[in-house]
């Protein structure tokens, strides 16, 4: 037998008889990080075709593969032609036991180096049990999300297989069981200190154990298990090989977002649902929804109800049901909506259906300071959306509210007369009257049980006169993100060079280096920075490009956000996001190919997805 231990740094083979877990993840990686160019991909190309493809879809156990099909069903070659320029050039598809096949790089990862120790599984004989501690109960969280793996992500693609012909789709009389154990049972909407580790089993014997801290963590375990479940079309059969596979993993940052905008183009409730879907495939846990700006207001409000009139048309709408059939749906993904109300600046649209809360209708934001009306309205649409003021209740249980802040300019406020009388009359110059909206909307979070998330721009204003609760979200540089840091402050991250997606010249290389200590050693503020966000800004995107615009760049940033800071190299790492881009698509997401230039180009030619 031939043992592989494979590092984030390097992968080295030793001889041995004496073990079965034999590819081991040891995350403590002395390699320094990568500063490579884009043009890396050249050179893996080929590395990556005869180490990355045979475990795509299935783990090889024969020794010499067969011709390429063309299947018009199923997909699954061992053999792969690098047509892009040399047609007749052959590669063969050699297995990669230390491969390892789940992105994000969980952080410990052990399994065989033997093809042969396999476990076959299909959606009849896997049979769900779950417990609290040692008491067998239900739990329809886990339920939920097991029924959408096993029908919509495992084992639909390959539902129609040879349908039609005498061979169908191996598999097992016995029952293979999935046993799922968590420690809190508790189904409540996840929050910033849920916690998400998990340790996953398979050996022949026993099947497939998960043990997790809570419901969300047993979700995570469940998409690592999907990516470790192959299809083999040699005997029409899924299987789980190179057992037995021992995982234990967890998060290294609690918020791991994804941030889209659905004032300056309108997504539809199926684009969101399968932006969530997605997400989840990537272990990513926050949609930060930016729902209003300047060009348009879509939610629904039953407390002001012409608030929406400045949506694009009537059907370019979010009803309230339609909100909370979107956040349930990612609660069961185990991910988590974050509202973003932005007030008092990129809030023009607010002037259609409620003109009082604007300075003028020629000068309409930031909103009118100087009407108590203005942060009624705030008032009363936050209460709708927090249920009131209950805890992880309302449309947006997630206990972080975003309130936006950025950009604002205050000239509004000084050239329209009654504002400016208002200034005066209080003694305030537009930069206290700026601190003042933004400490009386902070309060009404606060006092629907929310805490305050803003832009950086109001901590560049106020610096430590903000209320110590504010979480401060970071999209300048990373010089903001330490000085926010040394002020005390939690923050979040989104630094726009590395993390705006809409920059469609940031490679995902840039995002993957994009490390959030950078320059921050010191722990107390490392453990201040509580996430961050990958940013889909709407200007450039709708439906119509909204994947491809984002995957798999998003990849990239969500293997920064959940895997060890050491997980630096490049090589490993460009082999790896081509096989998951690959995963992406089995799974019907528009992800564009790794090797682009430039974001949500077309493949630069035809071949493999593993190519491209």
């Amino acid at each position: 037998m031939t043992t592989t231990t494979t590092t984030a740094a390097a992968t080295t083979t030793t001889a041995t008889a004496t073990t079965a877990l034999t590819a081991t993840t040891a995350l403590t990686a002395t390699r320094p990080r990568q500063w490579a160019p884009a043009a890396l991909t050249c050179v893996v190309v080929a590395a990556m075709v005869t180490m990355c493809a045979s475990v795509l879809l299935f783990d090889s156990n024969t020794a010499a593969p067969s011709p390429r099909t063309h299947d018009a069903t199923v997909w699954a070659p061992t053999t792969f032609a690098m047509r892009a320029h040399d047609r007749s050039a052959k590669h063969e598809l050699a297995p990669r036991p230390s491969f390892v096949p789940v992105w994000p790089m969980p952080q410990t990862f052990q399994r065989s180096d033997d093809a042969r120790a396999r476990l076959q599984v299909d959606e009849k004989t896997l049979t769900l049990t779950t417990k609290i501690a040692d008491t067998t109960t239900t739990i329809p969280t886990l339920e939920a999300a097991w029924a959408w793996y096993r029908d919509e992500v495992i084992f639909a693609k390959y539902r129609r297989v040879q349908s039609n012909s005498a061979t169908t789709l191996g598999n097992s009389d016995a029952s293979v069981p999935l046993v799922i154990t968590v420690e809190d049972g508790s189904e409540a909407a996840p929050q910033l200190d849920t916690a998400e580790s998990y340790e996953l089993q398979v050996t022949q014997t026993s099947g497939i154990a998960i043990k997790a801290a809570t419901v969300y963590g047993a979700v995570r375990a469940l998409e690592t298990l999907s990516q470790l479940i192959r299809f083999d079309t040699s005997t029409s059969s899924y299987a789980i090989s190179h057992l037995p596979v021992v995982v234990t993993d967890s998060p290294r940052f609690a918020h791991r977002g994804l941030l889209i905008d659905t004032s300056r183009h309108f997504l539809a409730i199926p684009t969101i649902l399968r932006a969530l879907d997605s997400m989840a495939f990537a272990k990513l846990n926050v949609l930060h929804w930016h729902l209003s700006d300047e060009e348009s207001f879509p939610l629904q409000s039953f407390s002001h109800p012409n608030l929406w009139n400045s949506a694009y048309s009537p059907v370019e709408r979010y009803t309230q049901n339609e909100l909370a059939f979107v956040v349930e749906y990612a609660r069961v993904r185990g991910i988590r909506v974050m509202f973003e109300l932005d007030v008092p600046g990129h809030a023009a649209s607010w002037c259609v259906g409620e003109p009082s809360v604007c300075p003028s209708t020629t000068c309409r934001t930031p909103l009118n300071v100087a009407n108590n009306y203005t942060f009624q309205v705030i008032q009363d649409v936050l209460e709708e959306v927090t249920g009131g003021g209950i805890r992880a209740q309302g449309l947006f249980p997630y206990d972080l509210l975003h309130l936006g802040g950025d950009e604002v300019d205050t000239r509004c406020w000084d050239s329209v007369p009654s504002v400016s009388q208002w200034l005066q009359d209080q003694q305030f110059s537009a930069n206290d009257a700026y601190k003042y909206f933004v400490d009386r909307a902070n309060a009404i979070a606060r006092q629907l049980q929310r805490r305050p998330v803003m832009w950086v721009e109001v901590f560049e204003q106020f610096r430590d006169k903000l209320h110590p609760s504010t979480i401060v979200h970071v999209w300048k540089d990373k010089q903001s993100l330490a000085e926010v840091l040394a002020a005390g402050y939690h923050a979040l991250l989104s630094n726009q060079h590395d993390w705006y997606l809409d920059h469609l010249a940031t490679s995902w290389q840039n995002i993957y280096q994009n490390e959030p200590f950078d320059g921050i050693d010191d722990e107390e503020q490392q453990a201040r920075v509580l996430g961050g966000e990958a940013a889909m800004w709407g200007e450039t995107v709708d439906g119509s490009d909204f994947e491809n615009t984002v995957w798999p760049r998003l990849a990239a940033f969500a293997e920064r956000m959940w895997s060890v800071e050491t997980l630096v190299d490049l090589e490993d790492a460009e082999i790896r996001i081509h096989h998951f881009r690959c995963v992406l698509l089995m799974r019907g997401v528009a992800a564009a190919p790794v090797s682009n230039q430039q974001a949500r180009n077309a493949p630069p030619h035809y071949g493999s997805c593993i190519e491209q």
